[in-house]
């Protein structure tokens, strides 16, 4: 799964943030992973997305009354200072990992 930020509407998975940019996934939008999620994970399970990017995923299932352990990582540094920045409230831990190649 990959996200980047993108200028306007790609298609009908872009999702607009508050900041007047938008997020893409590519795989899946957050609505439909968190169906496959329903399907196999109890929401007191802890759930990781490696490669966060500037996803909503996480934010999402917390909304959703994800109680579990919500872990994103990310190769860029200052997307994961700003995630650890602006979004304290929904109880996320954001890191990052691995090297920049």
């Amino acid at each position: 799964r990959y996200s980047h930020r993108v200028s306007g509407a790609e298609d009908d998975r872009d999702a607009a943030n508050t900041d007047g940019t938008q997020t893409f996934d590519w795989f899946l939008s957050s609505e439909a992973l968190f169906d496959l999620l329903e399907m196999y994970c109890k929401k007191k399970h802890a759930i990781l997305d490696a490669g966060c990017g500037t996803s909503d995923l996480l934010p999402f299932l917390r909304k959703q009354k994800f109680k579990g352990r919500l872990a994103g990582c990310d190769i860029s540094r200052s997307l994961i200072s700003h995630r650890n920045t602006h979004e304290r409230e929904f109880n996320i831990e954001w890191a990052v990992s691995g090297k920049e190649f």
